[in-house]
């Protein structure tokens, strides 16, 4: 009754304007994005899962339907939000909530109180592993407290070709000795490679065809954010992107005081970032890398899990390309193979 009375107040006080809402539905599907084809846990269809956007001072409403084939339980935490006055949003099953069971549907909303960079996934066992998540972004209206023209919103995440609970189970068992399972693969935008020679010995489907980098386009003299957020399990990762400088502006979605720029930046599990960045290359046409490097000090392959470790530990940079167009082809994120 208390979560009804404080939904109807909520709905009461926000002109419709001001209310945004969506609609995610759980379930598996087939899909390769590494090239390498296993079950995904995806969101509408989608992996990575949906974006949501919306402004500061709203209210967000998203209704969650569980369709996993398992028949398991799921929640969706909203990660980085404070919840004040609705800690029964937050997601945290078995804390905050019941899972939802299948076949069922939970609405969450809560007033956004805060601006910039965050992401949602599922808070139930290691389901968020199997690609349970997205981009949550807020906008500050009515005016940002630093200028640019576009954004583009990046994502940088490992990748386990098995499912995450048989991951989970191996780790918390005496055979893993405490070593982390080493990720397959690492991936921007939830796109990545693997070595299919690798995937063949495994058993598994790789096509190279769904390999090809993903392209984001940028006008050049303009100024763009960059959102950066790491949805990794575990792994933490170097970011940059070549002839390129990053301003930090925004930390986990506290704005920063001006800082120089760098040129590359290091972001752990769940952190969120953004840059100011000037596309000030010369010519139109002209393309370039953007990478992120995962770091492997805290990997131990005896024992561990993955079978072929050294697929991983021999391809640990995962590349976009940063492609400069004319003003009628900006802003878009294309699938062509395109290099510098």
């Amino acid at each position: 009754m208390l979560r009804i009375s404080i939904l109807i107040l909520l709905l009461g006080h926000f002109s419709v304007s001001k209310i945004r809402r969506y609609d995610l539905t759980i379930k598996y599907f087939m899909g390769n994005p590494d090239g390498v084809t296993k079950k995904i846990l995806g969101v509408n269809g989608q992996f990575p899962g949906p974006t949501i956007r919306a402004n500061k001072g709203g209210l967000l409403t998203i209704r969650v339907t569980n369709r996993i084939q398992t028949k398991e339980a799921t929640t969706i935490h909203w990660h980085g939000f404070e919840q004040v006055l609705t800690p029964f949003q937050d997601g945290l099953e078995g804390v905050t909530q019941c899972g939802i069971p299948y076949g069922a549907t939970m609405t969450y909303y809560f007033e956004l109180k805060q601006a910039g960079t965050y992401w949602w996934h599922s808070h139930h066992s290691t389901q968020y592993t199997d690609g349970c998540w997205g981009s949550l972004i807020v906008g500050n209206t009515p005016r940002e407290v630093y200028d640019y023209d576009e954004e583009l919103v990046i994502t940088v995440n490992d990748w386990h070709h098995q499912p995450a609970s048989e991951l989970l189970e191996w780790y918390l068992s005496p055979a893993s000795k405490g070593n982390e399972p080493i990720p397959d693969s690492v991936m921007i935008n939830g796109r990545g490679t693997y070595p299919c020679d690798y995937a063949r010995l495994n058993g598994r489907t790789c096509s190279t065809a769904a390999q090809k980098p993903l392209v984001l386009e940028v006008q050049r003299g303009k100024r763009y954010r960059i959102r950066l957020i790491n949805t990794s399990s575990m792994a933490n990762f170097n970011f940059s992107i070549d002839n390129h400088m990053l301003e930090t502006i925004e930390v986990d979605g506290v704005d920063t005081v001006r800082v120089p720029p760098v040129d590359v930046v290091r972001i752990f599990s769940a952190q969120r970032y953004s840059f100011l960045v000037k596309m000030d290359s010369t010519s139109i046409g002209s393309s370039f890398w953007i990478r992120a490097s995962a770091f492997t000090s805290s990997y131990n392959t005896t024992p561990n899990i993955n079978r072929f470790p050294e697929a991983f530990l021999e391809n640990t940079e995962v590349r976009a390309i940063l492609l400069y167009t004319n003003p009628k082809g900006g802003g878009k994120n294309q699938n062509v193979n395109r290099v510098s």
